[in-house]
């Protein structure tokens, strides 16, 4: 009888068994990096035609090459490029994976400086970046639907999106809100808010955390009031209007 691996299981199987069988698709000098026991991939580091690569697995096949096809729109520095998708088939049961481009970086609740001067602008900067790297993917009718912390990586040279597994199409897919008035970039202006608060959720208040938190907020119980004026506007409008408030909050540093 055959079994389709389930994420909590992967946990209590020896990594090192597994192995042998990335081999088998030519992935070398496996890492575990992170195990999660959320019901999400599981990551570690290895090599790809001598390349260092990061390799997701632990969910079915299938997921894996629907995220695939997400990034196969995109070409941008600020995201992953998909190498390979495909199954181990191991005994009595399979195991998805996807290869893909690794990115080095801290998430950006550890990576934001609210104390001097120069700290709070380069968070302008990022803030500023990220809704371009949104605007980009939302003109390729990608919404990433799952923007947060751990998703969002800095380093030294960018910002940088991760992980599609819950992207979806606008103009094909359901969607996913419970909210039957938004539209898809409402509901990503929504995601954008959310992502705000994470990141201020422990910063005390002050001019400039107080402008962030009100833009936020704005995003989140509001987006329609927030963005639509008398006449309707577009998706570069619509980002346009959140870096307007990201520059007028950048007036209080």
């Amino acid at each position: 009888m055959e079994i389709i691996l389930h994420i909590p299981h992967i946990i209590s199987l020896d990594f090192e068994l597994i192995k042998p069988y990335f081999e088998n698709k030519s992935i070398t000098d496996l890492n575990l990096m992170k195990i999660n026991e959320e019901g999400f991939s599981h990551y570690a580091l290895g090599k790809y035609n001598n390349k260092v690569v990061g390799v997701r697995f632990g969910r079915p096949a299938m997921n894996y090459k629907r995220e695939a096809s997400g990034l196969s729109r995109l070409s941008h520095k600020s995201i992953p490029v998909c190498i390979d998708t495909g199954e181990l088939v191991m005994p009595n049961c399979k195991l998805g994976y996807m290869v893909i481009q690794h990115f080095l970086g801290t998430p950006i609740s550890e990576n934001l400086d609210f104390e001097s001067k120069n700290g709070r602008k380069n968070i302008i900067s990022v803030l500023s970046e990220i809704v371009n790297i949104l605007d980009y993917i939302h003109s390729k009718d990608v919404v990433h639907n799952d923007i947060h912390k751990d998703h969002i990586l800095i380093n030294n040279n960018g910002v940088y999106l991760i992980d599609f597994s819950r992207w979806f199409d606008p103009k094909k897919d359901r969607i996913p809100t419970t909210y039957d008035f938004c539209d898809e970039h409402e509901y990503a202006n929504t995601c954008y808010g959310r992502l705000l608060k994470t990141i201020l959720k422990s910063q005390p208040s002050y001019l400039f955390v107080d402008g962030l938190k009100n833009l936020a907020n704005s995003l989140i119980a509001k987006p329609r009031d927030f963005f639509y004026g008398p006449n309707s506007k577009s998706r570069n409008e619509l980002s346009q209007d959140i870096k307007s408030a990201l520059e007028e909050i950048a007036l209080s540093i």
